[in-house]
């Protein structure tokens, strides 16, 4: 039997993970369904994990070579490029184009996936499966809605909201120590993951500053010291990472 993998979308990949003991996928929420899973399918069989292996996203799952050595991994063809239109938006009020939490639940943005600014607070509790599904405040209003199958949204950490909120600097940016450009390389390789997975998103929509600036809105962290170099590599990224996806 083939398993169709953008029906069952995740649920059987969990499983998977814990019979063949593939290392924790990183989406904890997905875990209270495993038992739905081991009631669909209580043994994969050879095409099973064929069909598993050509699922799987490097960034987003490892698969140990070893576990299966008995399969032979068949050569699949090349993935065709899609392109991915990246529109920037801006706020003009509740229950119109800007309004995400309007947008979503709109129809006509069913093909759209969403990039809202998130701290990294927040973004690590959920990436660690520990939370971080709670509505924010501006655009992180949508927050829950990465935790939906499939997901319609993902955050981008763009500063620290403790006792003390900060937002991330440009001097930051630049050292490596800081991990500032990793936890953003690494929020956006997550949101190209999901995009590879759920070919129906056709657009990518992200918080822009002003109709002549491109830029990153700045959101809660507008006076809380997030530098505009990081806006702007923020953007880069998207541009550079997500309009073109095979």
């Amino acid at each position: 039997m083939k398993i169709d993998f953008n029906a069952i979308s995740f649920h059987v990949l969990v499983k998977f993970s814990h019979n063949h003991n593939f290392r924790e996928i990183e989406d904890d929420f997905i875990i209270k369904n495993i038992n739905n899973v081991r009631k669909r399918l209580k043994y994969p069989n050879r095409e099973h994990i064929l069909n598993l292996y050509d699922a799987i996203t490097t960034d987003r799952y490892t698969i140990k070579r070893e576990i299966i050595p008995h399969v032979e991994i068949e050569k699949r063809e090349k993935p065709i490029k899609r392109e991915i239109e990246i529109v920037p938006s801006l706020f003009h009020g509740r229950g119109k184009v800007g309004d995400f939490s309007w947008m979503i639940e709109n129809e006509n943005y069913n093909d759209a996936f969403f990039i809202f600014n998130d701290n990294e607070g927040e973004y690590v509790a959920f990436r660690d499966g520990k939370g971080g599904l709670e509505p924010g405040a501006n655009n992180a209003e949508i927050r829950p809605y990465q935790g939906k199958i499939p997901p319609r949204a993902l955050g981008i950490p763009t500063g620290r909201y403790g006792k003390i909120p900060v937002g991330y600097t440009d001097e930051e940016l630049k050292d490596q120590r800081s991990g500032v450009q990793k936890i953003i390389d690494e929020s956006i390789s997550r949101i190209r993951n999901i995009l590879k997975r759920y070919p129906h998103y056709k657009r990518v929509i992200y918080s822009a500053t002003s109709k002549t600036n491109t830029a990153l809105g700045a959101g809660i962290f507008a006076q809380l010291g997030l530098g505009m170099e990081v806006r702007k590599y923020i953007v880069q990224q998207i541009y550079q990472q997500l309009s073109e996806i095979n």
